[in-house]
């Protein structure tokens, strides 16, 4: 038993230093292998530690520098992953993830209400808006163009839309700064609604088309810029 123990530990080792060298040896998830192999070091360890004697605490202190140097190779990808989590644990929170190719996705998880709702910036205020790819715009309701600084007195409701509800009348408008996350958009075309039409400010595509992609996949919805 004792020979087989640290047999464990020793590919454990190679484990580690095998991702110190090529961090996708062993695949996406590379640090699933040794962290297995770890947790089986450990558990024996600990079942059979009266096999060892002084050599227990030398044991521990290798497990815990395996450890470590685990997190650390694979720091980015545990990241990714723990960003992930977060984002399913708070629907409605748009959260920013780095992938493999280097560039900015932010990830929306489906309310309870079935819906894509994320908390976006307008004009450096924070409104939370349903996110729609049927609408050719970014909708405001006209409470919140106000709340966003825009002089709704002003506006003129010419451009014609056809919602669920049957037709209505718009008003167009520019908006200064749109962002979702650290995905940000200037001088973006809009519509405002009339008073008491629109429940919730929806984000549309004059936002949507101007990313590099965005993909619903289940209940996660991924935009990247």
């Amino acid at each position: 038993m004792k020979s087989l123990i640290y047999v464990i530990g020793l590919l454990a080792g190679l484990c580690v230093a095998l991702l110190m060298n090529n961090p996708h040896v062993f695949g996406s998830a590379g640090y699933l292998v040794p962290l297995v192999l770890i947790a089986i070091f450990v558990a024996l360890l600990i079942r059979y530690r009266k096999l060892f004697g002084p050599e227990f605490q030398m044991a521990i202190w290798i497990v815990i520098l395996l450890g470590l140097m685990l997190l650390h190779i694979n720091r980015d990808e545990i990241f990714r992953h723990g960003n992930r989590l977060l984002a399913a644990f708070l629907p409605g929170k748009a959260i920013a993830v780095t992938t493999s190719d280097g560039l900015t996705e932010v990830l929306v998880h489906k309310t309870q209400g079935g819906h894509f709702e994320a908390t976006v910036k307008i004009n450096g205020r924070e409104l939370l808006m349903l996110v729609d790819t049927g609408a050719s715009h970014i909708v405001l309701s006209a409470r919140d163009a106000a709340f966003a600084g825009l002089q709704t007195d002003g506006l003129e409701y010419t451009v014609p839309v056809w919602t669920a509800s049957g037709t209505s009348v718009n008003a167009p408008a520019t908006l200064s700064a749109v962002s979702i996350g650290p995905i940000s958009r200037r001088t973006v075309s809009a519509l405002v609604s009339p008073p008491g039409e629109l429940q919730q400010s929806l984000l549309g595509m004059s936002f949507l088309s101007t990313l590099g992609s965005f993909q619903m996949k289940a209940d996660e919805l991924r935009l990247t810029d």
